[in-house]
């Protein structure tokens, strides 16, 4: 690898930190740019995610006002994500290469469009919490044979709130650890776009207002990251000069592209991000 593709790497890692601040989808633009450079595509994808863990765990120093008292309720879905994430990690590393390098432009293109949803997943989330607070004027019922939703409610009442008196609604249904072990996988195996896919997965099986939601979200995605980490730093075609330069970066990325985000047009930005991960993807299928 030459200084040029490492400089080239750096850069892209820094834009995709600062894009994953602003509207998400990052891996879609470093992704391409580690292609570019020669790497195959499953060296690409291990090393695109072993890169990316800095800017998750800032992002979730970032919410840490927002995660206290709700780790614990969280434990069953870390697990299920972190089951899932090594299954997914293992199907990329068992399966031949050649099985990722068809899937792939699928995969491309899938999270694209769940980039381009991703304000329409994100409105109909909220709208869906405000739903179920117009509609919820009592306690919440809450089936304390589900381990996720009685652990909700304990941490509820131990953290001072009434479910009934329209404090933060946890309550999760018994979907919630098959959704976020399904989520797991694919980030596992994949992960552009893994962002969008948590959170609907979330609104679809715990019930909450957006801003926890996001907070959950980005702890989820830390646990699911970090065992991708651990599987493709063990055993993966990690191209380590790229992560060294692409890592830092992304950090410094993210941290700039939150304290621009009241300035910078998040639409625009997403439909750029969306269009180079449309042509990656038709690019991919046609080579």
């Amino acid at each position: 690898m030459s200084v040029g593709d490492l400089v080239l790497i750096a850069v892209a890692g820094f834009v995709a930190g600062g894009i994953n601040a602003l509207a998400g989808g990052g891996s879609l633009v470093l992704f391409p740019v580690l292609l570019a450079t020669g790497m195959s595509p499953l060296v690409a994808n291990v090393t695109n995610t072993v890169a990316s863990w800095p800017g998750t765990a800032g992002g979730v120093l970032g919410h840490r006002p927002l995660l206290r008292g709700r780790l614990r309720p969280l434990l069953p879905l870390a697990l299920a994500g972190a089951v899932g994430s090594a299954l997914g990690c293992l199907l990329l590393l068992v399966l031949p290469g050649s099985a990722f390098d068809v899937v792939v432009p699928v995969l491309v293109l899938a999270a694209s469009v769940l980039l381009a949803l991703g304000p329409r997943i994100t409105a109909w989330v909220d709208e869906r919490a405000a739903a179920a607070d117009a509609d919820d004027d009592g306690p919440i019922a809450v089936d304390l044979h589900d381990p996720v939703a009685a652990d909700d409610l304990r941490a509820a009442a131990a953290d001072g709130e009434d479910a009934g008196a329209g404090g933060p609604r946890r309550a999760g249904g018994r979907g919630a650890v098959p959704a976020l072990g399904a989520a797991g996988i694919y980030g596992g195996y994949f992960g552009g776009a893994m962002g969008v896919v948590l959170l609907a997965a979330l609104s679809l099986t715990r019930r909450d207002d957006l801003r926890h939601l996001n907070a959950d979200k980005s702890a989820l995605s830390l646990v699911d990251c970090s065992v991708g980490v651990l599987a493709f730093g063990l055993f993966g075609p990690v191209e380590w000069a790229a992560v060294l330069v692409a890592a830092p970066t992304g950090l410094v990325g993210g941290y700039l592209g939150a304290r621009l985000a009241r300035v910078v047009d998040e639409r625009l930005l997403r439909l750029v991000v969306v269009a180079v991960g449309v042509a990656v993807a038709a690019w991919l299928a046609l080579r």
